[in-house]
């Protein structure tokens, strides 16, 4: 189980220093590959062909137990956050399943994943007898739903095909969570950008430094193969229907309040990206009821 809060700084320095581990990697394996094409002949750059099999197989399974399994917290210094909360995990990761693609093995990477998710927009608010106790958050906003992501094989060999479906996702929401929301958005927002201004500095050191010493590599690194045309596709469908509730006249969403309900029973969109983008979408069974006695159990269950 693990358990985490972060501030909005702290946030915001995990994603700088990732950032800037990623940038001086790239730089380092751009260096390192300018080097050694400069050097090998024209002839060697061509690529080989996999001919083998692959040195390593494998086929890795994360389960998650304990309620809940992960659970992330973002707050702000005005103590407005945002919960992710992970109850279960059930994932599987393999490349046992091995394309045979003209007369050469082709290596692919096939998992699937199934999570009970739910994320949470409130209030932190702790108990002022209690020190010791850890600060509660005060609901604004709750989604939950269980999450199955998988890629699927695909019809060619050269196109990725991932697949992702919500069973029965339920968004409750209160008057005051859209204001909330708001200012949780802008608070992260100013100091992202804050962070990134600072990281703008560190790249433009970093580029005026080594500007001298890449122009010798500049054909080089010009010079690997053109890659391979970007072929995706991918699908989202919602199954048992997904609702959304909010309270007509009411701040607080509770059992017997009138309520607006928006339901939609099944939905199923299809997105290929190859050279160009195509979308299909096909939405079933929208309906928007406004209810007297509103009953949260029947939405969940």
């Amino acid at each position: 189980q693990v358990n985490h809060s972060f501030t909005t700084d702290l946030l915001n320095q995990i994603l700088f220093a990732e950032q800037s581990f990623r940038s001086e990697l790239s730089a380092l394996i751009t260096r390192l590959r300018a080097e050694r094409f400069g050097w090998l002949p024209s002839a060697n750059h061509a690529p080989q062909s996999a001919n083998k099999e692959p040195l390593l197989l494998f086929s890795l399974m994360v389960k998650g137990q304990g309620i809940p399994w992960l659970q992330l917290t973002a707050a702000t210094p005005t103590a407005t956050a945002v919960r992710f909360t992970i109850e279960s995990l059930d994932a599987e990761l393999t490349n046992r399943w091995v394309l045979k693609e003209l007369g050469s093995a082709k290596e692919r990477l096939f998992g699937a994943a199934a999570i009970q998710f739910n994320a949470k927009l409130g209030q932190l608010v702790k108990v002022a007898q209690y020190e010791e106790l850890q600060a509660e958050l005060q609901e604004y906003a709750t989604f939950m739903t269980q999450v199955r992501v998988e890629n699927k094989e695909s019809s060619s060999h050269q196109s990725y095909s991932y697949h992702i479906a919500l069973n029965r996702p339920i968004l409750l929401i209160k008057s005051s969570a859209i204001d909330k929301a708001i200012l949780l958005w802008l608070n992260y927002k100013n100091t992202y950008d804050y962070w990134r201004a600072e990281r703008s500095k560190v790249v433009r050191a970093a580029t005026a430094a080594g500007k001298q010493r890449s122009n010798s590599f500049q054909h080089a690194m010009f010079s690997p193969p053109q890659s391979q045309d970007f072929d995706v596709n991918l699908s989202l469908a919602i199954n048992n229907g997904m609702y959304v509730c909010m309270p007509l006249y009411s701040q607080d969403l509770t059992d017997g309040m009138p309520a607006l309900v928006l339901s939609l029973q099944k939905s199923d969109v299809t997105v290929c990206i190859m050279k160009e983008l195509a979308c299909q979408a096909s939405f079933h069974g929208f309906k928007l009821n406004f209810i007297d006695n509103f009953d949260e159990l029947v939405c969940l269950h």
